[in-house]
């Protein structure tokens, strides 16, 4: 252990003859990277906190990287920023709750975020089909309320009496307590009567499935807020400017001007663009799985499946695949329960 000696000044003079002087009434110490001196700087730390928060934020939000991984380095290397000192800075719930919505509206100044997308849904975990962004105040909490548990649990007495001071409201244990964090936004999310429709109208499917390519992140950021706003109605359709916003009178298409104009009617159900944009999509679809098949049965196809331009026949020894063929069917009765085409595909199959 170095051993230093009081010099004629009041000063610690170390062998090395480094010396420490006595603090100043306006200066403080750094321990742990809090600044301390006879109490934690509360105020100066929160300004430094905040600002190297932000200036980590932006360097991120002006990279390139696709949406998944956006959100992965905000989580990471700017928001774990606050995770550290949490359950020793003392925060307001106020500032916790503004320096999320400046998160979200740097996102939104730099693409990441639709300025109209459901604020519960950017805090869900991606594979339950939310942004998976890490809000800073829930995580202070959780941070706060993990270190009151450990210190309650201490064998040590003078810990136990430190993590008095932490404040926490709830008595669950760590992980219970984030279980109900992730609960409560996603039942929010779902509970909205337009920015839940899409979540409510999926339950029933697997969740694997429904948001395996959120999991995946692998989406522009631009794609996939564009994506995200569409399923949670917040595009400024016809029909949300007549019944939410109360700009218009007219809810209608602006296309067949037959049914309300909703995200669902133009992606699905638009009389107008039934045989140009739905047919257009449905065949890139169709060409990537024409590739796959042709990769398979070594029929000729390009190196990408989206350089793959479908071809109306192609045959060789082992198979014939036809594209764009119209198949003729017998009409079904009424109160058939299987049509004829796969009864007779059945009885040709076997199976």
């Amino acid at each position: 252990m170095v051993r230093g000696k009081l010099n004629g000044r009041g000063n610690i003079m170390l062998p090395n003859e480094t010396e420490i002087h006595e603090l100043e009434d306006n200066e403080s110490y750094r321990y742990l990277g809090v600044m301390e001196a006879d109490d934690i700087k509360q105020s100066e730390m929160k300004a430094k906190i905040k600002k190297e928060y932000i200036h980590r934020l932006m360097k991120v939000l002006k990279s390139k990287l696709t949406a998944g991984n956006l959100i992965a380095a905000i989580n990471t290397w700017a928001v774990s920023f606050y995770r550290y000192r949490a359950g020793i800075i003392q925060w307001t719930k106020a500032e916790l709750q503004q320096l999320d919505r400046r998160t979200r509206k740097l996102m939104t100044m730099h693409k990441g975020l639709h300025p109209r997308s459901d604020v519960d849904r950017v805090y869900v975990e991606r594979d339950q089909g939310g942004r998976g962004l890490m809000s800073v105040e829930e995580t202070v909490n959780y941070e706060s309320h993990s270190l009151k548990k450990y210190t309650e649990g201490s064998p040590v007495e003078f810990i136990r009496t430190a993590g008095k001071i932490i404040n926490t409201n709830s008595e669950d244990g760590r992980q219970e307590y984030r279980n109900h964090q992730k609960t409560e936004r996603k039942q929010n999310w779902h509970d909205k009567p337009i920015n839940g429709q899409h979540l409510r109208q999926t339950e029933d499917q697997a969740a694997k499935e429904t948001w395996q390519w959120m999991k995946r992140g692998c989406l522009k950021r631009e794609t996939e807020s564009l994506i995200i706003a569409a399923q949670d109605q917040a595009l400024r359709t016809n029909y949300r400017k007549a019944k939410i916003e109360k700009s218009t009178n007219n809810p209608k298409c602006r296309l067949c001007k037959q049914k309300d104009e909703t995200v669902s009617h133009i992606v699905i159900e638009c009389s107008k663009i039934a045989q140009t944009k739905y047919k257009g999509w449905h065949d890139k679809v169709a060409s990537a799985v024409q590739w796959s098949i042709c990769k398979k049965h070594e029929l000729p196809h390009t190196a990408k499946w989206y350089d793959h331009r479908a071809e109306a026949v192609l045959e060789n020894e082992k198979v014939t695949l036809l594209w764009d063929f119209n198949v003729q069917t017998d009409k079904m009765e009424a109160g058939d329960k299987h049509h004829s085409f796969y009864a007779r595909l059945s009885e040709f199959t076997g199976k």
